[in-house]
């Protein structure tokens, strides 16, 4: 991801599922970034276990670590 997750940087470019999504980041789309890695680091790992293999090979899981 260009952008880090406070959205100062000009761009957010992901290949999500094929497609490329590319847009300027928004600071509510950096504050969710925010709250998903919180709370999927809050996860147990077993539970993480289980979202990792829901989201592998979708492009997402990335967005996670």
């Amino acid at each position: 991801m260009s952008s880090d997750v406070q959205g100062r940087a000009g761009r957010v470019v992901r290949e999500i599922d094929g497609p490329r999504w590319d847009q300027d980041p928004c600071c509510y789309q950096a504050k969710c970034l925010g709250w998903l890695r919180k709370e999927y680091a809050a996860l147990s790992e077993s539970c993480r276990d289980r979202i990792n293999a829901l989201l592998k090979g979708t492009g997402c899981d990335t967005l996670l670590a």
